[in-house]
């Protein structure tokens, strides 16, 4: 019995061997018996394939897989999914179109039933690119959204329109701001400049003729516009992180929730109020007053405001109040609650010092008044003997003439002070002893009187009687002319006792940002008049108009992307809700095309699933995406984005779409065949246009440069006419 145990062992171990055997290297194979492959679907050496979802090998007889089979498709093996239908090996696969795959099928992979392996097979195809983009899905707007855009603006948008959904622009980011350094690195690369170059404001509050930085120099743009290439922007828009005016002190005047009613119930903060009623608010108000100074701010927080509800200030006897520019008749508030900044110039200074103000209006409540103004004032003190002015006899000459001629020294302290000031520096003239026609004079070193930019003449002018100081506010007019020559200080009926030259605190340094944890910066308040966002807002904005309008004036349009990426809440534009983010888009459409500027293409940028942020197709012409796939998703680099595109598409589709930034470039081809035509795409700058950065090498760059689908800055020119 053991002996026959030892035979049995014997023969499986020899029928396990010759298995393996059979895998390894089968000894029953005929080469002139083997299959022979009659075809191959797609063709070997086709350079039009279609695009499939199986590939076909046919053989000349019935075939069976081995134990071992060994398939490819471009490196990728397929071994546990191919499958055999008589003499046909089938390869499930997805190709993609404008692709060339080489398929490998090794032996022993396949055999006829008399175990005759077919030999090694290898064959190569290219599949035919297709563009799958649907136009019945879009219902693109005619025209540009600003119905004054500029002819230019207008073929602009024709052309961006007439090539979506056949081909994509290409596009080049500047390196931070004003520039197209990363345009001629794809140069480099392809030989090709891209279509699209976008240049960024995103340094506006620097920018300044002679500064390192002039967005008012606009030679790169011009360059660029010349060369044939297409002018994007965008905005990073840098606003100061907190209230610049934080280092100024302020007094809280309390008003209780005063209702002014419909035109009937105003608040008085009046030297009259002092006076006649000795009313507390109007006392702390006018103590206040008197510490401000050119640059000083007086805000009006106010509640309740009804649809239509106006504000409006009052001098003492009840005349608009005025300052250089503007006359306070009433105006229009924002509904609900808000405020409103009245900044002080000399003019509506030395009125509100004097006399006070009256806040009126309709239908809104007065929640509290904040005087702010600054905390100290550095400057000197001139002291001389008492002046007499007598009946118009006395004078105190603070001037050059007294330094040269009689080497003075109350005039040499004072005018060594003048040269410290600045604007918004102040005079203080202390005297005693003043009667009820006591007038004082500031006289220029020839005996003309002083005269500001305002047209004040300070030839004579009445002072209160007693004791008691008058200050001066030195506007850029009058600075110029104590700076050069000083003043005499005259008058009639008073003692002279003082003189103190004050210079306001240096403010504090304005740190910017655009970033929304760093930010008191904020969407409602920026739109709110009377705030200090609303003031820094529309300075900014101003600023960029007359930028804007320099292209707009050498004929240049631009795709314009403001604001962007909102909903991601990592911009202060974006730190509100989706309503005060519109109602903040809508504010910089209007103030910009407000201002003249019409050659402007708008782009906003979602965020993905954030449709409650779209402004509305009348202030949006197209919408964008900006597509960093993270390092966790490499399988997405280099494919159409047609997630992104289907929820773009589900925001608006009379739009065009677009990638106003990636990091990995899509590729054209599954663009083109998922139908995710994006008019164009732009790599960001840095380590997305390195070759070793792990994005986009350069390889990958010349290709997308040099697709037939994609256009080139070679596309946008026209041939010059030649003569017969």
């Amino acid at each position: 019995m053991k002996k026959i145990y030892i035979l049995l062992f014997a023969a499986l171990a020899l029928f396990s061997c010759t298995k393996e055997q059979e895998k390894a290297a089968p000894k029953t194979t005929d080469p002139t018996k083997a299959p022979q492959v009659v075809s191959t679907y797609p063709a070997n050496n086709d350079t039009a394939a279609d695009v499939v979802d199986e590939i076909v090998i046919t053989y000349d007889k019935a075939i069976t897989l081995a134990p071992n089979v060994t398939v490819s498709v471009n490196g990728v093996y397929y071994d546990e999914d191919v499958y055999v239908l008589d003499k046909e090996l089938y390869i499930p696969v997805t190709l993609r179109g404008g692709n060339t795959y080489t398929v490998k099928v090794a032996s022993p992979s396949v055999h006829d039933g008399d175990k005759n392996f077919a030999q090694d097979l290898a064959f190569t195809f290219t599949t035919l690119t297709r563009n799958n983009f649907d136009p019945a899905l879009f219902e693109l707007a005619e025209a540009p959204v600003d119905p004054e855009a500029t002819d230019e603006a207008q073929a602009l948008y024709s052309l961006v329109k007439e090539n979506f959904g056949t081909k994509t622009f290409s596009a080049a980011m500047a390196e931070v701001d004003w520039n197209y350094d990363n345009a001629e690195v794809l140069h480099q690369i392809s030989g090709k400049y891209p279509a699209i170059n976008a240049f960024d404001y995103i340094h506006l509050p620097s920018s300044a003729p002679g500064a390192w930085i002039d967005y008012g120099d606009i030679k790169p743009v011009r360059e660029w516009a010349g060369m044939g290439g297409i002018v994007a922007a965008g905005w990073h828009w840098l606003v100061p992180t907190s209230n610049p005016n934080s280092s100024m002190a302020e007094e809280t005047i309390d008003t209780e929730d005063w209702d002014v009613g419909n035109w009937s119930n105003s608040l008085s903060l009046t030297q009259d109020m002092v006076d006649w009623y000795t009313d507390a608010k109007s006392q702390v108000a006018m103590a206040a007053f008197k510490q401000c100074n050119v640059g000083s701010i007086i805000t009006i927080h106010y509640t309740d405001a009804a649809a239509g509800a106006q504000m409006g200030f009052r001098n003492h006897s009840w005349g608009n109040l005025e300052d250089e520019t503007t006359t306070y008749d009433y105006f229009d508030i924002a509904e609900g609650s808000g405020m409103y900044e009245l900044v002080l110039d000399a003019v509506s200074l030395a009125e509100i010092k004097a006399n006070g103000i009256i806040i009126s209006g309709h239908d809104y409540h007065i929640a509290y008044v904040v005087i702010t103004y600054p905390k100290e004032n550095t400057g000197v003190t001139i002291d001389f003997d008492p002046v007499p002015m007598g009946d118009w006899a006395g004078y105190l000459c603070l001037t050059q003439d007294n330094v040269d001629w009689y080497t003075d020294p109350v005039a040499a302290a004072a005018m060594a002070a003048f040269q410290d000031c600045v604007v918004g520096s102040t005079m203080t003239c202390y005297y005693t002893g003043a009667e009820a026609d006591a007038q004082m004079a500031f006289k220029k070193h020839g005996w003309d009187a002083m005269v500001d930019e305002a047209g004040f003449n300070y030839g004579y002018f009445v002072i209160e009687s007693g004791d008691g100081s008058y200050t001066l506010t030195l506007d850029a007019v009058l600075l110029a002319e104590f700076k050069a020559n000083g003043v005499i200080i005259g008058g009639q009926h008073f003692t002279l006792t003082k003189v103190e030259i004050a210079n306001p605190a240096e403010p504090a340094e304005v740190v910017y940002s655009f970033n929304s944890n760093l930010n008191d910066f904020n969407p409602k308040d920026a739109v709110t008049p009377g705030t200090w966002q609303n003031k820094i807002a529309k300075a900014g904005l101003d600023k960029l108009a007359a930028y804007l309008k320099l292209l707009q004036d050498e004929d240049i349009p631009v795709l314009w992307r403001p604001l962007h990426e909102a909903s991601g809440g990592w911009f202060w534009w974006g730190n509100a809700s989706a309503e005060e983010y519109v109602a903040l888009w809508k504010y910089v459409y209007d103030y910009l095309t407000g201002a003249g500027v019409h050659n402007l293409i708008w782009v906003w940028t979602s965020c993905l699933d954030d449709a409650a942020w779209y402004p509305g197709d009348e202030y949006v012409d197209i919408i964008a995406y900006d597509w960093y796939p993270q390092a966790w998703e490499t399988d997405l680099y280099h494919t159409s984005g047609i997630a992104n595109w289907e929820k773009l598409l589900a925001i608006s589709n009379t739009k065009v779409l677009t990638l106003g930034e990636c990091g990995p470039i899509p590729s054209v081809g599954e663009a083109l065949e998922d139908g995710a035509v994006w008019s164009w795409w732009m790599p960001w700058y840095g380590e997305f246009m390195e070759d070793e950065g792990g994005y986009n090498t350069h390889a990958l760059f010349r290709s997308w440069m040099n697709s037939p689908y994609v256009i080139t800055m070679d596309d946008l020119q026209v041939p010059e006419e030649t003569e017969e």
